[in-house]
């Protein structure tokens, strides 16, 4: 069960980091704002905001969200692993 541990953190990463690319694929396309679902999906998106301010910087502000969210998609997807792992320990020991 270690390698199913890494594969899932693996690709919570990974999903992470193109789950804010299609999202801002969506908005390109569409010309339009992007509804409240967004923050379901992208939960650091909210971080985008800094963006406005006159001092920030574009390009490290978005590459930050980004970054955070696949540390958030990576944490979810090791709790996961985590719980099949357990659940299937108990169902071995017949609890």
């Amino acid at each position: 069960m270690p390698a199913l541990k890494n594969w899932l953190t693996l690709g919570g990463a990974l999903l992470g980091l193109t789950v804010p690319l299609i999202c801002l694929g969506i908005r390109y396309v569409s010309n339009s704002l992007l509804g409240t679902w967004v923050l379901l999906v992208w939960p650091s998106s909210i971080m985008t905001m800094a963006i406005f301010h006159p001092g920030a910087s574009a390009v490290i502000n978005f590459a930050i969200s980004v970054l955070v969210n696949a540390a958030l998609y990576a944490g979810i997807g090791r709790l996961l692993a985590q719980t099949l792992t357990s659940i299937e320990r108990m169902s071995k020991n017949g609890i």
